[in-house]
């Protein structure tokens, strides 16, 4: 995979089952890369200019509005026609043949596969990499305990079928629930049947105690974590989920291989995030995780749980429901399984389960895979369509059939390009990734282009599963008529084959959808099932798929489809039984309904990107709004709540009134064909397509504010199922008071009222209407739960999360790999900086160079044998190129070096290194580096490595980059202020001093003086002067009776390392340390506890890469754990005047001159100081720099030379100087290198 690794990048190992190398990024950086570029632009520009000559019918000039939805368009013929089953089965078998849970490599493999085959349908592909947190299984263990005669080990292992090959693979991961807590609990066990808010309730009003108690509960009626968050509440201390046969078993129809229900022996897996809260990464709710966000810690994500849980089939559920005694069940909460009392409670303690969970819940890498069409007149406008494509085991419904289908859509659409066809607007096709852990992929995709989505989204259509002949479709009332319609020209599913007479009759997929939902209706005889009127073909948009984000979150008109077996869930879902095996042989054998979802979804997709006028419609949507609020408003009442519903009314009706006048004026529009005014044009589509975004709230529904849309979301309760008006349905849920409603209640109706305003605003109204919702925001009138990722004003310098114009990475950014989307890249570095000394430090350096590295190149190895290269006396010689084509060392050419004196001769190639050097050359390398501030982790930082791999490169050395995820560590608030006695009452400065003439002093991308991995936290305390810091200054104090613990100390530098007074601080119960620089000694340093180990302090003895198990900061032995300041000796003089108490030793006097007679100790407690410290300490990204020289002889044996490249602020001595002549060094190599020189060994160049 050498070739598609470098095209979109590496796999990043997160598999927890095995150790994997490191990623090191390649450096395409050729002649023969730029020529094979130029040719393929001169490909492009030649085919645009033939391909515009005959536009197709969408593209041409005019704006042709007549748009019949009965009939297709030639195009459109084309691509229905164009549909292969037999392409669809190669696709499924792809993705399907193999295990890809999100994360592992397998999955990796099938986003380059994907990426491989959109470029060749002629797509723009790129591989987008995210890094959320994941969860894998290490251990699980389930027994009875007790009663002795019970105890029994549970089989936790999922059964094989025959002849099924994903169900006997052995990457495959074992049953596990994602986002289980880590835990080893002992306690009986009580059902609790599904583990809804009310079966808990239920338990807990018939004083059943939960507290420490097991759970067992089934699967069904709400999403599985929301049971486990439900526990949670009730004080449980662990949950076994398990299928009942009642859902999905032997009690619905046979069993797989004979039929399509769960076997005994199959477990469901799944997430047990709390999605009705937020969807995406725990860790970042709200904003994306990429390299430099803030991630929340662990114990504080409030989305997942803190409790362990597993999956169980029911044979093994069996084992523990047989066994419970206590008050019978009630008779809602029978299952399938059947027993002399039925189920019992277990409400008398009796048995007892161990349940011991060990899991590897840690942050890796996903990676979401975006296929592009660009439009033809509106570029800036994208319709979105998106599968997931990581499954639990080999996933062949859910999710390989949906990403199938896509494939073909992509081919198909590709074959179209081909043609000459283009669409009006961009189609994106969205391959995501970690949707089974809680659509972690498509979610980090819409917060990180939040802003651009909400302008140029003009819908989501999403596709999860394609399995058996029933359709089935979510989505909003504006979308919905145009699924119908577009459903009326595809033709009808021939499911169990093109003649058999068992296929739904009908001459088109509509007429098939009206028939099973007709069907469906009568057997439910009114009950209420949340679909849309009028014609309760689509269901609400709930969660529990990828289009969470763009609806609920972002307000993007969205609309999910899918076929199903029964009506439900198929009855291997989320098994190591969803495999090819089951979709050839029940599933759907020909292919036909894969075929009709291609048809259908990307028929909708053509129609979206290519219609002059979208195709959207709000005119159902009072009606909708109207009959679900009465349901709401009567739960209301049945709570005796007193709300007054006049003003959400009369917004509904408005919205009704102002929807059909806006669609009378649309259709008049459209009937007026090639009509000319794109201006007008765009007026209509921009409301069609905004509007959506006008029924969100910026500060979010009251009890979850990620979700966002006030008219359709999730249940809180249910996460999978669709509710009107959440918010509403959230304050029935949560018994809120009847003041709370009504303040929600208005808050809905100004919406809905602000949105019947937007629909019949004139052109010069919505540009008003948008102007002043960006004051608002400007002003702060919007509340949102995204952190913020930049520093405050006044310290903005040097943060990882710079934004600026990527475009300045020019080609080293193609060549190495960008800063994310935050590089901020200077290209030009004019400031002078006097550079007299680097003449001689630059000699002083190349001739040690000299003298040390070349001998080591050609000494060889010890051996017994005759080396080439040695002499008869066996004395090092140093060879000399014949010629240039000719790399052979010759005897008669070399001179002799005498192992003691190596010193006193040098050969040719060395004294022309030597003579080569070039002290302005040195001087420019310095300026280069140093001439910004590039602390690690920086837009600037990384800057020095694009040019440090670029002047490697220039050299003729081999130049890779290698990014690694540490810890770092960023100042965000910083204060010292001596509180008392208030006569010496005052801040301190913390701002570093300038130097007239000295441009890096006063470089406001410089960050402000702070300490490395220094812990955030506001402490009011005695100050205490403790000297060094070191051991034995503790221990003086502790003699004489002072009080540490609690106290900040006041310490200066020297004597030891700076990272040792604060952990011999922490030791002694210090509460906080400002450490300063006495003008005894000199300087201000930051770092960890290096004594105790180097490196990134959460990944002690392995490298710091997505996947491997990180630390967390708590746990975390080699940084603090209280705040810590810098000072200069200018501030640190007003503390040490005002401390009293005992006068410190002769050797702790220091060499200020202070007003008070020395320095005094402060054990008086009576200079009390605030140290308030904010530290965003979080991992992010570093890249290190290797240039490489390959040995002739032994390659396999590197002599490495190294120098850091990051600085605190500028930093022209450290480490700049450092850099430069590194620099130096490999120019002179390079030189050597060109004419025919090699070295016997490989030499590696470390920046």
């Amino acid at each position: 995979m050498s070739s598609p690794a470098e095209a979109y990048g590496t796999f990043e190992p997160s598999n927890p089952q095995q150790q994997r190398g490191n990623r090191w990024k390649k450096a395409i950086y050729s002649t023969g890369g730029r020529v094979v570029g130029l040719a393929a632009l001169l490909l492009i520009v030649v085919g645009g200019f033939l391909l515009f000559q005959s536009p197709s019918p969408s593209t041409a000039n005019g704006t042709s509005t007549g748009n019949d939805v009965a009939v297709l368009t030639a195009s459109e013929r084309t691509f229905i026609d164009g549909v292969q089953p037999e392409k669809l089965r190669e696709f499924l078998h792809a993705y399907a043949s193999v295990p890809h849970t999100c994360g592992t490599e397998q999955d990796y493999q099938t986003a380059v596969y994907t990426a491989q085959q959109f470029a060749a349908f002629g797509l723009q592909a790129e591989i987008k990499e995210y890094y959320t947190l994941l969860s894998y299984p290490v251990h699980r263990r389930l027994a009875i305990v007790a009663p002795q005669q019970n105890a029994l080990e549970l089989n936790l292992t999922e059964a094989s079928v025959p002849g099924d090959a994903c169900t006997t693979d052995p990457n495959a991961l074992p049953p596990f629930l994602a986002y289980s807590a880590s835990g080893n609990v002992t306690a009986s066990v009580v059902y609790a049947n599904y583990g809804t808010q009310e079966d808990f309730e239920c338990l807990a009003s018939n004083n059943v105690t939960l507290k420490g108690k097991i759970a067992l509960v089934r699967y069904g009626r709400n999403f599985r974590g929301l049971k486990v968050m439900a526990g949670e509440q009730y004080g449980v201390a662990g949950v076994l989920i398990y299928s009942d046969p009642q859902q999905d078993g032997f009690t619905q129809g046979p069993v797989y291989p004979e039929g399509i229900y769960r076997p005994k022996g199959s477990f469901q897996r799944g997430s047990l995030q709390y999605l009705s809260l937020a969807s995406g990464d725990p860790l970042t709710p709200g904003w994306a995780s990429v390299p430099g966000a803030p991630y929340l810690k662990y114990e504080d994500v409030k989305t997942i749980p803190h409790v362990p849980a597993l999956p169980l089939s029911y044979e093994q559920a069996d084992l523990i429901l047989r066994s419970l005694g206590g008050q019978k069940a009630p008779a809602t909460w029978q299952g399938g399984l059947t027993y002399p009392g039925g189920y019992r409670l277990g409400d008398d303690e009796a048995l007892v389960l161990n349940l011991d969970v060990v899991m590897d819940n840690k942050v890796g890498p996903i990676w979401d895979v975006i296929g592009t069409i660009e439009g033809a007149v509106e570029p800036d406008q994208q319709v979105l369509i998106g599968n997931h494509r990581d499954a639990w085991v080999c996933g062949a419904v859910d999710p390989s059939s949906g990403s199938a289908v896509m494939l073909e859509i992509a081919r198909g659409l590709g074959e179209l390009l081909q043609q000459g066809w283009k669409p009006r607007r961009s189609i994106v096709l969205g391959s995501w990734d970690g949707e089974e852990y809680g659509l972690l992929g498509s979610t980090e995709f819409a917060e990180e282009r939040a802003e651009q989505l909400k302008k140029e989204a003009v819908a989501y259509i999403n596709v999860d599963n394609v399995v058996g002949p029933l359709v089935l479709a979510s989505g909003t009332p504006s979308i919905a008529k145009f699924l119908e319609d577009t459903a009326k020209v595809v033709p009808p599913n021939t499911f169990f084959g093109k003649d058999s007479d068992r296929n739904e009759p009908g001459n088109s997929l509509y007429d098939q959808w009206v028939a099973q939902t007709q069907r469906h209706r009568s057997k439910i005889y009114g009950v209420y099932d949340g679909t849309l009127a009028p014609d309760h073909l689509i269901q609400f948009m709930g969660s529990g798929s990828d289009f969470t984000a763009f609806y609920q979150h972002l307000g993007v008109i969205s609309a999910n489809l899918g076929f199903t077996l029964n009506g439900a869930v198929y009855g291997t879902y989320h098994s190591n039984m969803d495999s090819l095996m089951y979709m050839e042989t029940l599933g759907d054998p020909n292919y036909e309904t894969h075929a009709s979802m291609a048809q259908w979804w990307g028929l909708l997709t053509m129609r979206l990107a290519s219609d002059v006028v979208v195709p959207f419609d709000f005119t159902t949507y009072a009606l909708v709004m109207q009959e679900d609020l009465a349901g709401l408003e009567q739960q209301l009442a049945d709570m005796n709540r007193s709300v007054n519903f006049t003003e959400l009314h009369a917004a509904i009706a408005r919205f009704g009134a102002n929807a059909d006048q806006f669609h009378a004026h649309v259709k008049q529009f459209e009937a007026t064909t090639n009509s000319s005014d794109e201006a007008l044009l765009r007026h209509w589509n921009e409301k069609l397509v905004l509007l959506e975004r006008h029924l969100i709230t910026e500060a979010g529904l009251p009890h979850r504010p990620w979700y966002k849309h006030v008219i359709f979301g999730p249940g809180f309760y249910e996460g999978y199922m669709g509710a009107a008006f959440p918010g509403i349905s959230d304050c029935v849920a949560f018994r809120d008071d009847s003041a709370a409603v009504q303040t929600h209640v208005d808050e809905v109706a100004r919406i809905v009222d602000g949105a019947a305003a937007y629909l019949v605003a004139s052109r010069l109204e919505t540009q008003s209407i948008s102007q002043q919702e960006r004051e608002e925001e400007e002003r702060g009138g919007r509340r949102s739960i995204m952190m913020p990722l930049s520093t405050p004003t006044g310290s903005s310098g040097g943060r990882r999360d710079v934004h600026s114009d990527p475009s300045t990475l020019a080609d080293g950014a193609e060549a190495y790999g960008t800063f994310q989307d935050r590089a901020a890249v200077a290209t030009s570095r004019k400031t002078r900086v006097p550079l007299k000394l680097w003449r001689f430090l630059g000699a002083a350096a190349l001739l040690v160079f000299a003298a040390s590295y070349m001998l080591l190149q050609s000494w060889p190895q010890p051996s017994s044998g005759h080396v080439r290269g040695i002499n008869s006396s066996q004395e090092p010689v140093i060879a000399a190129p014949e010629a240039v084509t000719k790399v052979e060392f010759q005897e008669e050419e070399t001179e002799t070096l005498s192992h003691k004196h190596a010193d006193e001769k040098l050969s040719k190639l060395e004294k022309k290194f030597l003579k080569n050097v070039d002290t302005p050359q040195i001087r420019a390398y310095h300026a280069a580096y140093a001439s910004v501030p590039h602390p690690a982790g920086s837009a600037q930082d990384y800057a020095t490595a694009l040019y440090t791999a670029e002047q490697f490169e220039s050299f003729g050395i081999n130049a890779e980059i290698i990014e690694y995820y540490p810890l770092l560590s960023l100042p965000l608030h910083r204060r010292v202020a001596i509180v008392s006695p208030l006569d010496a009452a005052r801040e301190l400065n913390l701002t570093e001093a300038t130097v007239p003439g000295d441009a890096c002093t006063s470089n406001e991308d410089a960050l402000p003086p702070y300490l490395g991995y220094s812990d955030s936290g506001n402490v009011t305390a005695p100050v205490v002067y403790v000297n060094f810091a070191t051991p034995a200054d503790f221990q003086w104090l502790k003699a004489s009776n002072v009080t540490l613990e609690g106290k900040i100390a006041l310490v200066r530098y020297g004597g030891n390392f700076r990272g040792l007074k604060v952990m011999l601080a922490e030791q002694h119960g210090m509460a906080g340390v400002l450490i300063y620089s006495d003008p005894m000694e000199d300087g201000y340093a930051q770092g960890p506890y290096n004594s105790i180990s180097g490196g990134d302090p959460l990944t002690p003895g392995f490298p710091s890469l997505p996947g491997e198990p990180y630390l967390s900061t708590e746990d975390c032995k080699t940084i603090p754990h209280i705040p810590t300041l810098p000072l200069s000796y200018g501030q640190a003089r007003f503390i040490l005047e005002s401390l009293g108490g005992k006068k410190a030793p002769n050797s702790w006097q220091g060499a200020l001159e202070l007003g008070n007679g020395g320095y005094y100790v402060g054990d008086d407690d009576a200079t009390v100081l605030n140290l308030d410290v904010a530290m965003d300490n979080s991992i992010g990204p570093i890249w290190d720099v290797i240039g490489t020289i390959e040995g002739s002889e032994e390659p396999d044996q590197m002599v490495l030379i190294g120098n850091h490249r990051d600085a605190w602020v500028c930093g022209a001595v450290d480490p700049s100087s450092g850099s430069a002549v590194m620099l130096e060094i490999a120019r002179g190599l390079g030189e050597l290198l060109k004419d025919g020189w090699k070295p016997r060994r490989t030499l590696v160049i470390a920046s």
